[in-house]
């Protein structure tokens, strides 16, 4: 069922809302904040996202949707999802609170490891990166990457990103 145009443009506004709420005030802000930055009521709130985690969950499959039409090869891939694991305050939460709701996480986690495979795979036919690496081994860099990113101030995560993903390849040039 298709949604109509206005409640798409207003589900969009809430999640664009929650980006920039979440990343000044943490996961944890009141959603109040939410639809008031979003210029929306209460009720749209709710009857788009029943509870936050639904929120953040959507907020994660935004930030992969976005990872998968702006990657074009492995490294570009690599360096798009660090940038959104390093600079999302949604994404580190959803993977820090996983336990709480370890299928939704899972979904998301095996999207993201299909999406890691295509690309490391036509990274290896082409010769650009060893065949010993696996899937597992980039998300392992994307938590690491995450975990770095986490401490920084938001200014600083994204930079640490790209250097982390810097000394990485170097290490895939020997």
């Amino acid at each position: 069922m298709q949604q109509r145009v206005d409640a798409r443009r207003n589900r969009d506004a809430l999640l664009a809302a929650a980006e920039q709420v979440f990343a000044e005030q943490g996961v944890s802000a009141p959603l109040e904040l939410v639809h008031a930055r979003a210029g929306l009521g209460r009720a749209t709130l709710y009857r788009n996202f029943p509870d936050r985690q639904s929120l953040l969950l959507a907020l994660v499959d935004r930030s992969m949707a976005r990872i998968e039409q702006e990657a074009g090869d492995f490294w570009s891939f690599l360096t798009t999802a660090s940038a959104f694991v390093a600079e999302s305050e949604v994404i580190q939460a959803i993977w820090d609170q996983a336990e709480k709701d370890s299928e939704a996480r899972d979904v998301r986690r095996h999207r993201l490891a299909k999406i890691a495979g295509v690309h490391l795979q036509n990274a290896k036919d082409a010769g650009t990166i060893r065949e010993d690496i696996e899937v597992a081994d980039i998300l392992l860099i994307l938590r690491m990457i995450g975990g770095a990113a986490r401490t920084l101030q938001p200014a600083l995560r994204k930079a640490t990103a790209e250097r982390a993903l810097e000394l990485l390849s170097l290490g895939n040039q020997m």
